[in-house]
């Protein structure tokens, strides 16, 4: 009888194993369910972190952001994902609201950021306005690479591949997953304002 529970214990304790290592490495909350964990962003809590003294000289400037593609192929229409795939980034307007795509909660979260810096941001193109299409080539919690497409009176005048990466993950909780990943909004919006050909062209008196 002896010899059966020892039996049943050592097929248990290999079962376990994948499951017991595995909450040890990942650095998530003890009682989160690998397979399930995931992160919620909700565009109501960010509040972009872009200082308006330092694009003063954007000011009353007016932009088309006609339209944000999500070409990621790590990402999925709704989700993307931390570098390692353990940890899933869940997208809404605020708790309780219906997921949104990565793409529209991205271009959201871009109006907010470009207009905290003085820059009105609209979805309709009027004449002579500056137009942007920004294409989405890879998203993972540590980086986002994309492509920022400018056209004036339906006409390409200018694009830019931008890249941003942070540091590597340290603190998994999910309120320091949150502020990482607004502040990855905040950086590739500054990483659009401080490129020298889009600065240009939004200053450009015509």
């Amino acid at each position: 009888m002896k010899r059966h529970i020892r039996v049943y214990a050592f097929f248990i304790a290999i079962a376990l194993f994948p499951y017991l290592w595995g909450c040890q490495t990942i650095g998530a909350p003890a009682n989160a369910d690998l397979n399930q964990y995931s992160v919620k962003l909700h565009l109501k809590d960010y509040t972009p972190q872009l200082k308006p003294e330092r694009y003063e000289f954007y000011r009353d400037k007016k932009i088309c952001m006609s339209n944000i593609r999500n070409e990621a192929q790590n990402t999925t229409h709704f989700f993307y994902f931390s570098k390692d795939n353990q940890v899933r980034y869940e997208l809404s307007n605020k708790g309780n609201s219906p997921m949104q795509m990565v793409s529209s909660f991205l271009w959201y979260a871009y109006q907010k950021a470009f207009e905290s810096a003085g820059i009105e941001t609209v979805h309709r193109c009027e004449a002579g306005m500056p137009e942007f299409w920004i294409a989405i080539g890879s998203l993972d919690d540590e980086e986002v690479r994309f492509k920022t497409h400018i056209l004036k009176n339906a006409e390409a005048i200018y694009e830019k591949e931008l890249d941003v990466i942070m540091k590597s993950v340290r603190d998994r909780h999910p309120s320091a997953l949150n502020a990482r990943a607004y502040e990855m909004i905040d950086l590739s919006v500054i990483a659009m304002l401080d490129d020298p050909g889009i600065k240009e062209i939004l200053l450009r008196v015509e």
